[in-house]
């Protein structure tokens, strides 16, 4: 169909055989289908200085990737409210009870004021490049690895027979962050991604602390920041991007020297 569209035009017979040529090049298998929400997402993400949108294809099924992501992140949270024998704290009554948490929390809280100062100004690709870079880098990244061995620990043996309660409120926090962080956080996305944030937030509905009927995402209020002024920890946020660069760093140098399992120190 792309090269059908080549021979309709009014191009130079030499210009069209070049033309089909680095058609054939670029796209050997046609476009691939990436979706509205992923296309939507794309275009937003481009810093408009003229009329004109120089599209990149790549960065369309980039967003598709993202899209993807969007799903696991979901079917993760679901699987650890399943496992949770007591119901989700309100956002009210949640409070973070380590770094970790406070850090990601407070993540979240800067990343909602980033928002709303980029749409004040109309620069829709700061708000969709702060959107991406929380739910990749800080969420999927950062604390839902941390969270897997918390969440994973079983309440039973006897190293933790007597910090039963303990783990048990850890569980229920976390928990409580986690859902919070992922249905905050596709409401952000809500604008950019209507059609597949409104399933996974449908999704998440049955385990909603607040009893309201269910309705749609689009309908609901758009994040605030004023409604998270209690998940604010400037010094975690601060703290941790050493700890960032201390993992950068060892990272690096691990690949440098190339030390793996198969090759250890």
């Amino acid at each position: 169909r792309l090269q059908e569209k080549v021979k309709e035009g009014n191009l130079d017979p030499r210009e069209q055989l070049v033309a089909l040529e680095a058609q054939r090049k670029d796209y050997p298998n046609g476009i691939p289908q990436c979706g509205t929400d992923a296309l939507r997402f794309a275009l937003c993400s481009h810093k408009i200085q003229g009329e004109d949108i120089s599209l990149s294809l790549s960065q369309v099924l980039g967003c598709r990737h993202f899209c993807n992501k969007m799903w696991q992140t979901l079917r993760f949270t679901l699987g650890v409210l399943n496992d949770n024998t007591t119901p989700v704290r309100t956002l009210e009554e949640t409070t973070p009870l380590n770094s970790m948490e406070r850090w990601i929390c407070s993540r979240l809280y800067s990343t909602i004021v980033q928002c709303e100062q980029a749409f004040e100004a109309y620069e829709l690709h700061i708000v969709t490049s702060a959107l991406y870079s929380f739910w990749v880098h800080n969420l999927c990244d950062v604390y839902v690895e941390y969270v897997k061995p918390v969440l994973l620990k079983q309440n039973d043996g006897p190293e933790v027979l007597s910090n039963k309660d303990h783990i048990s409120n850890l569980k229920q926090a976390t928990s409580s962050v986690l859902y919070h962080c992922t249905s905050l956080s596709l409401a952000l996305l809500s604008p950019f991604m209507p059609f597949i944030t409104e399933e996974l937030w449908q999704r998440l509905q049955p385990f909603r602390p607040e009893a309201l009927a269910q309705t749609s995402l689009c309908l609901q209020p758009y994040p605030r920041s004023a409604h998270l002024a209690h998940w604010y920890f400037p010094e975690e946020e601060k703290d941790f991007l050493l700890v960032q660069d201390v993992i950068r760093i060892t990272r690096s140098l691990r690949a440098q020297c190339g030390l793996t399992k198969e090759k250890p120190v």
